[in-house]
């Protein structure tokens, strides 16, 4: 095994301005270590977060604060968009005659998710979104008609219906 003596070069060389570092300075740098991990010492004493792993262990905690809000509202998203929409339906047992005036929640009924009946407002016949309040169809034929629903929750749902319309048992010109 060969073996490196360093101790000429250390000696003749650094030797005597190592001494004198050492003497100098060696004091301060022990100082200042000690400085610093009582320093440290008393900061973790009080509570006051100095290292990494403390800082990064409150972060973690406000973190998980802020996802549990989060997670409610993810969850409330996600009941909601797992529910299912309201379903509209044609009452074709209803007769519809042009020139009488239509109840359109009897010709059409809606229904939520828990089988509650909602309000079935009509957005357009024959794409004219235009209507009065009191409506009826100038003559018969087929209508579309398209129809909307929203639950108490705010889910909407739209739909087309092709209704047949009678021709009216009034003549024109005759009293009724």
């Amino acid at each position: 095994m060969y073996c490196i003596n360093l101790s000429p070069f250390i000696v003749n060389k650094w030797g005597k301005n190592m001494k004198v570092i050492i003497r100098e300075y060696g004091l301060a740098v022990i100082a200042l270590l000690t400085a610093g991990l009582l320093l440290g010492f008393g900061l973790g004493v009080i509570g006051v977060p100095t290292g990494v792993m403390d800082i990064f262990a409150n972060n973690k905690a406000l973190l998980a604060e802020e996802n549990a809000g989060i997670d409610e509202e993810v969850q409330v998203y996600r009941s909601l968009s797992e529910r299912k929409r309201p379903v509209i339906t044609f009452q074709e047992q209803v007769a519809v005659t042009a020139d009488v005036t239509i109840d359109w929640q009897q010709l059409f009924r809606a229904i939520d998710a828990e089988q509650n009946e909602l309000v079935v407002e009509v957005v357009a016949v024959n794409k004219n979104k235009e209507l009065p309040e009191e409506f009826s169809f100038a003559c018969s034929g087929i209508y579309e008609v398209e129809v909307m629903a929203t639950d108490e929750y705010g889910i909407s749902v739209s739909q087309t219906f092709r209704v047949p319309v009678q021709r009216s048992l009034i003549r024109k010109g005759e009293k009724h």
